[in-house]
């Protein structure tokens, strides 16, 4: 008898409720099914084995990698499809995976990832998941193990690109549910700064650990607040990445570092990564959307040519095309975040809005008194500056936009957040957004603030 032409490979750990779906999805492609149980208490194993899975049972050591890696030695298939158990395989395709295999000299393959999220939206990501099975082809990282820096060795390029297999999973491990049950966050972050703490130069941890600190669930990274954790764990990490040759990390690590610096008032450095990071992968979803974020904060504060370049950027993101295996974009981003930005900041310009205010004073010489005073050190006068000119005209979405950012920086964060929605009230346009945020969970409706004021204290304010 032949070698097997596909395992697929599992680690499990008290997963009753989802395995047998996912082991019945997979039997249609795979020759066998490898289980690495890591110590269940509940009926993982017996599960497994009436769906015909060989089962081992392996020690949990705190290391995703390493539980990755003991399954995938004892795999005996030529090619190995790395599952999770709350994953379903929605395409099972045996005559196309065959030609696809046997036609390809590539050391692996994409999955198509449709990641569940709160209030109904969804999330796509094309992952390294189908490789062949050598020696070489190993996962690295104890949280978020990755394999595609083995696969791209042995193409021989550091920044290679795995074509797409055509296989799709449903994911639904991102559900706040799911992950609060699991108490998957804490142990994310614990694990992450132990990885950092050994390996202190390797960008992927530290990337990883901020997209863990974000607010709500999933970990996206359009919204993150500016914590000195994360800005700490990915300063170092942007300048190592865009210093060096493109790689996987490119262009979300990039991206997260400009907005991290817009938020914490980095201009000059924000200017500097955003333009670094545009010249090693173009017009990516992310590099547009940060870019576009950089300007809006210059818009905001009365400047109407950053505010229309702003927007461009914006609309850029909304279309730009997907991006690395290694590079998750949201549908929200293009579905709604870049638009509702878009249509912030042709605002901002003057396109939507008179360029005076109710009282006929003007509204920019305003904004900039109140940029004076904020860049002199004097946040305060700039917040009362600003809160007499909402009180003078509410409608204005420009001096809402000013007060909310004004707020953050005295370190009002609750009021931000409210000055932040009544700017959203204000500008025309939004009804869509307002309409797809009416049904979702209270975190998300945070998400439209244009300066990632805090989802948490959102909710609360």
């Amino acid at each position: 008898m032949g070698r097997p032409l596909l395992s697929a490979c599992l680690i499990v750990r008290d997963e009753e409720e989802r395995l047998g779906r996912c082991l019945t999805s997979l039997r249609p492609v795979a020759d066998e099914l490898v289980v690495a149980d890591t110590g269940s208490a509940d009926r993982s194993r017996e599960i497994a084995r009436r769906h015909g899975a060989r089962v081992v049972d392996i020690a949990w050591r705190d290391d995703f990698a390493a539980a990755r890696n003991e399954c995938l030695e004892r795999a005996r298939g030529a090619w190995i499809l790395v599952v999770d158990a709350d994953e379903v395989l929605e395409n099972p395709d045996r005559a196309a995976l065959e030609g696809l295999l046997a036609a390809s000299d590539a050391p692996g393959f994409t999955v198509e990832i449709v990641s569940a999220r709160d209030g109904g939206d969804e999330e796509i990501a094309h992952v390294a998941r189908l490789f062949r099975n050598l020696p070489s082809h190993r996962y690295r990282g104890r949280v978020h193990e990755q394999i595609l820096p083995a696969l791209a060795a042995s193409a021989g390029r550091p920044d290679w690109t795995p074509p797409r297999s055509g296989l799709r999973l449903r994911h639904e491990g991102y559900l706040a549910e799911v992950r609060e049950r699991r108490n998957k966050l804490e142990r994310n972050r614990r694990l992450l700064r132990e990885e950092i703490a050994r390996r202190p130069h390797d960008p992927g941890p530290r990337y990883f650990l901020a997209r863990e600190l974000a607010p709500h669930i999933g970990g996206d990274l359009l919204d993150m607040p500016p914590a000195d954790e994360a800005w700490e764990a990915v300063r170092p990490a942007v300048e190592a990445v865009l210093s060096g040759p493109p790689c996987g990390l490119t262009d979300p690590l990039g991206a997260l570092g400009v907005r991290l610096a817009v938020v914490r008032g980095e201009d000059e450095l924000a200017r500097r990564w955003s333009e670094m990071l545009g010249k090693r992968v173009g017009r990516s979803a992310r590099w547009c959307y940060a870019e576009g974020e950089r300007l809006l904060t210059i818009g905001a504060m009365g400047d109407r040519e950053a505010a229309e370049t702003a927007a461009g950027w914006f609309a850029a993101a909304a279309h730009a095309p997907e991006g690395s295996p290694a590079v998750i974009t949201p549908r929200r981003l293009r579905t709604c975040w870049a638009p509702v930005r878009r249509d912030l900041a042709r605002c901002l310009a003057g396109r939507d809005r008179p360029a005076q205010t109710a009282t006929g004073e003007g509204v920019e010489p305003l904004l900039a008194r109140a940029w004076a005073e904020a860049a002199s050190g004097r946040s305060a006068a700039a917040v009362r500056l600003l809160a007499d000119g909402v009180r003078r005209d509410r409608g204005d979405p420009r001096l809402w936009l000013a007060l909310a950012v004004a707020l953050r920086v005295d370190g009002e964060t609750r009021r931000a957040c409210r000055a932040a929605r009544a700017a959203l009230a204000a500008a025309p346009g939004w009804r869509a957004a307002e309409e797809w945020l009416a049904g979702r969970p209270a975190p998300f409706r945070g998400l439209l603030a244009p300066w990632s004021l805090a989802a948490r204290e959102s909710a609360r304010a």
